[in-house]
């Protein structure tokens, strides 16, 4: 398999294109839910400029807050502390579009 492409397993109706590594899912809060940054799942899955969001409208998302952006900076997961608008996205629902079960996010 080349690199970029990854497989959807159980599926053979397509191939999801990937560019990079896979985003980090992290918790805000202790024993809190997993989230990944929106930007970092878009250009990981190529949709970009809000490509992501008009593919899975019904994906959950919230803006950070002041606080959540201080902690995601303190945690070091890049740049996105400088941003004015990160969005948050609820890693269980990204990691089943990861592995192909996306319809119910359309």
């Amino acid at each position: 398999m080349r690199a970029g492409v990854q497989s959807v397993k159980g599926l053979n109706r397509c191939k999801m294109r990937t560019f990079g590594e896979r985003p980090t899912a992290f918790q805000l809060e202790e024993n809190g839910e997993f989230h990944y940054i929106g930007s970092e799942v878009g250009n990981y899955m190529r949709m970009f400029r809000g490509s992501l969001y008009k593919r899975y409208p019904s994906l959950w998302r919230r803006l950070v807050s002041v606080e959540e952006r201080k902690r995601i900076s303190t945690i070091g997961l890049g740049p996105h502390s400088l941003a004015t608008n990160i969005t948050l996205l609820k890693a269980s629902e990204v990691d089943e579009i990861f592995e192909g079960r996306d319809d119910k996010y359309k």
